[in-house]
């Protein structure tokens, strides 16, 4: 295939957005004994210590529509309260609306899910201690990174890692959730970088879909699983606060998981790392772009590209949808599940049994469920924030759809609820994501669509 010619001078040039920009960064790695049971198959419901930090990193983008990032260690939202209290604080810290704030949870299954009420669980006094200040503590921080906010630009570059794995394997009729070698897996990685003025770097972000499931039910210690390894290789390179912002990854995670060894979760989190760097590198020199300069003979006629200064994009826009898509028939009501929970004697059943209610709290006790969808535009960057956990064929869409943007799709962003898969996937018998969502067959579909549309709205406002 014969490439096209160009008709004038090209530029090649990193999605990018400029604002004033401030980050912080606090730890929030609860004390050994607190409740975290977050596996139905554990024996136990309390941590014996931590593994890594577990972190809170605020990034701020100042000025007179003020927005915030909030990027969280912790297994799940598990009440809108709990949500709702954090996201708020935040809001107020920086003068910003709600909708303006993302609570993003890298959702490591060796974290805290985070509760408004911890009474009767084992290690539930120490938990409820604990969260009772992070909502203080990430406003705290949100005032700090605001504080610290100065003229920044912040771009993307794009790369791939291979630890991403297709979850969905059918092993005699019976479909289980792990590796599918033989099934395709999106790889691809978003790396962001945000420098100042001195071209120092404040912070950067990695958005990568893959289920912090390396550590398991034999794992007794708190983590943040792979992510925090990815992080440190990062930091270590750029000497700054690294957001992680988990990708629409409900199909998606490590081939070798489910183990109780923490070395296997670092080795998993320098595979994004070392990926997120290499993505990064290829940024160039903060403030430029690639343009063309002409020809050069020399045994062969070359074309020249040199670096020019460039300006970016300084557009701002917050917005959300609220969808309320067809729940399940057989979906449990709430008072159907404590009849249930009443009677069950299996803690691992039981376990199942308080995750649906405390998701059907979050959607509502009807036939439609609430799935509010946060969409924003920085600049060349698209932002969707979804409470949830869609399958990565929706960022593989969205980004076909917007070549020219960074388009970063975001799950357990503001609340949670369930997967959101193909229409095909709810005919495969016993499949694990269809029984576990409280969504109906064509949710996906219906926010995919609604996505498609917003973004287009918020292409077309002029810079």
């Amino acid at each position: 295939m014969t490439a096209p010619a160009m008709t004038a001078p090209a530029m090649i040039a990193a999605p990018g957005f400029a604002a004033p920009m401030g980050v912080a960064r606090g730890d929030i790695t609860p004390p050994a004994g607190v409740h975290n049971r977050c596996w139905g198959a554990a024996t136990q419901a309390t941590a014996i210590g931590a593994h890594r930090p577990l972190t809170v990193t605020v990034l701020v983008i100042a000025g007179d529509q003020p927005a915030a990032i909030v990027a969280i260690d912790g297994s799940w939202w598990q009440t809108l309260e709990a949500e709702r209290a954090l996201r708020g604080a935040v809001a107020v810290a920086i003068g910003a609306a709600p909708d303006a704030v993302l609570t993003c949870l890298s959702h490591s299954h060796s974290a805290v899910p985070l509760l408004a009420s911890y009474d009767g669980l084992p290690g539930g006094d120490l938990a409820a201690a604990w969260w009772a200040g992070i909502p203080g503590q990430c406003a705290a921080l949100a005032s700090q990174a605001l504080a610290a906010a100065q003229p920044a630009t912040l771009t993307w570059a794009s790369g791939h890692c291979a630890l991403a794995r297709n979850r969905d394997l059918e092993v005699d009729g019976a479909w289980l959730v792990g590796c599918n070698p033989a099934a395709p897996a999106d790889d691809t990685l978003l790396a962001g970088r945000v420098v100042d003025a001195t071209e120092k770097v404040l912070a950067t972000l990695v958005n990568y879909a893959c289920h912090p499931t390396t550590l398991a039910w034999d794992n007794r210690l708190i983590s943040p699983d792979w992510p925090g390894a990815m992080r440190a290789v990062v930091e270590a390179e750029h000497a700054a606060p690294c957001l992680f912002l988990q990708g629409a990854g409900g199909d998606l995670a490590p081939a070798e998981q489910y183990v109780g060894d923490p070395a296997v979760a670092d080795r998993h989190g320098r595979m994004v790392g070392h990926a997120a760097c290499a993505a990064l590198a290829g940024l160039g020199t903060p403030g430029h772009a690639l343009a063309f300069a002409g020809s050069h003979a020399s045994g062969a006629s070359l074309a020249l590209w040199r670096e020019v200064p460039r300006s970016h994009d300084r557009t701002i826009r917050c917005t959300r949808l609220d969808l309320q898509p067809s729940l399940r028939p057989t979906l449990e009501t709430i008072a159907e599940l404590d009849a249930a929970l009443a009677v069950e004697s299996d803690e691992a059943l039981a376990e199942r049994l308080r995750r649906r209610r405390r998701v059907r709290q979050m959607i509502g006790d009807g036939d439609r469920g609430d799935l509010p969808v946060w969409a924003w535009r920085l600049g060349q960057t698209l932002v969707v924030g979804i409470p949830g956990e869609p399958y990565s064929l929706l960022q593989q869409r969205l980004r076909a759809a917007f070549p020219d943007h960074a388009v970063v799709v975001i799950n357990h962003a503001n609340g949670g609820s369930g997967y959101l898969m193909p229409e095909d996937c709810y005919a495969r018998p016993g499949f694990y994501a269809a029984w576990q969502t409280p969504f109906a067959a064509g949710a996906f579909e219906l926010l995919t669509d609604a996505a498609l549309r917003q973004l287009t709205r918020l292409v077309e406002i002029p810079s």
